[in-house]
């Protein structure tokens, strides 16, 4: 089924390419002879893809599995830093201003912390 899929995909390429060839190499107010063959590649074209519809979406997969894993893995990193509460900052006892762990007065009250 796949070198069936992959035959009617080249045929269906060929015969289109062929009609848009004859249409726009034509002279002057000539009919085109083969403009037909789009028409026939057209629906050549559609059965030929969606034989190797598997195939296609396989190999465009592993062109991608990389870069899909890379980015899941930082999206997952992104969420897990957002549900674990900041270590960085803590609060005022005083006034309830938020400071950072490393401050030894509050900035807002002057508060030792």
């Amino acid at each position: 089924m796949r070198l069936l899929g992959i035959l009617l995909l080249l045929g269906g390429f060929g015969c289109l390419g062929f009609s848009i060839f004859d249409f726009f190499t034509l002279q002057g107010m000539e009919e085109p002879k083969y403009f037909w063959l789009g028409f026939v590649g057209m629906p050549m074209i559609f059965i030929g893809f969606v034989l190797n519809g598997s195939a296609i979406q396989r190999y465009m997969f592993n062109q991608q599995k990389d870069t899909l894993r890379d980015t899941m893995k930082v999206v997952g990193e992104g969420l897990r830093e957002g549900l674990e509460p900041e270590s960085t900052s803590a609060f005022c006892t005083k006034c309830g201003h938020s400071v950072k762990r490393t401050d030894k007065f509050c900035s807002s009250c002057g508060g030792s912390l």
